[in-house]
């Protein structure tokens, strides 16, 4: 209650994330919630590290913009695509934010793949990092029948 008896409810939202903050007044009691929007840079050092007949490893770094930021990272989200394909598949699994690096598997051999990684956090996905590019090598003839 205000000072008169008067019930003060007052409900202020900004439109645009400076300093990431939502002030709300409920009683004459100021509650401050910070919100953060999606990780804004994409995560940096993107790279293919094992190249297998049906598989890519792909790795890279956290992005500089998201650390020591409360709208810390979750997990990351990878795409890929067979290079000249328009459409990148997200992998099955996003994973936690403590892993940087992931493995597909069951992929083409002798094919050219294309692919890049996003940080998320409570918000959602953020920028996509650069493509990297990567060839499965064909399989040996030797297991061929």
């Amino acid at each position: 209650m205000g000072a008169d008896g008067d019930e003060c409810n007052i409900e202020v939202e900004r439109s645009q994330y400076l300093n990431g903050s939502l002030l709300v007044i409920h009683g004459c009691h100021i509650q401050i919630s910070l919100l953060f929007p999606v990780p804004r840079d994409p995560p940096t050092q993107v790279e293919i590290r094992v190249v297998e007949n049906r598989g890519l490893t792909i790795a890279w770094a956290t992005p500089s913009s998201c650390q020591g930021h409360g709208g810390r990272i979750l997990s990351y989200v990878i795409q890929y695509r067979v290079e000249g394909s328009s459409i990148f598949t997200d992998s099955v699994d996003t994973m936690s934010a403590s892993g940087l690096q992931y493995s597909l598997t069951d992929l083409t051999p002798d094919t050219n793949y294309q692919l890049r990684v996003a940080s998320r956090n409570a918000q959602g996905a953020g920028t996509y990092s650069s493509v990297v590019t990567a060839t499965t090598p064909p399989i040996p003839s030797k297991y061929l029948t």
